[in-house]
C-alpha cells in the first residue's frame, strides 16, 4: 500500500472538515484495536500547500485502515508513487511501536 495524500481545499469550513477527517480516522483506528489488531507504523502528517489548503499524508498502514473503514469517502485522496516530502509538516498521529 502506498502513502496517500488528502487535500482539503481552503474554504470557510475547512478547519471543521479537517477535524472531521481526523475524528473519523480516530474512530476507525479504535475499531481496529477493538478487534484485537495492533497496527504498527500508523502515521498521519499535516501541512499546507502553497494555496493554504490542508494537506494530510497517511502512511501506508494508516491509508490501509482509512480505506478499509471508508474514511476517505467524499474527500480528495490520492495514492503517492513515492514517500511524500514531509518537510514543514507536523506529525498529528503516530503509532510506531
Amino acid at each position: 500500500m502506498p502513502w496517500y495524500i488528502v487535500v482539503i481545499e481552503k474554504f470557510d469550513v475547512a478547519d471543521m472538515a479537517a477535524k472531521a477527517l481526523l475524528d473519523k480516522f480516530d474512530r476507525a483506528l479504535r475499531d481496529v484495536y477493538a478487534a484485537a489488531e495492533n497496527p504498527r507504523e500508523v502515521q498521519i502528517w499535516h501541512g499546507h500547500d502553497v494555496f493554504t489548503n490542508h494537506v494530510y499524508c497517511f502512511s501506508p498502514t494508516a491509508a490501509t485502515i482509512a480505506i478499509e473503514k471508508d474514511v476517505f469517502r467524499g474527500l480528495n485522496a490520492r495514492a503517492c508513487s513515492d514517500t511524500p516530502n514531509l518537510d514543514g509538516f507536523k506529525e498529528v498521529m503516530g503509532l510506531t511501536k
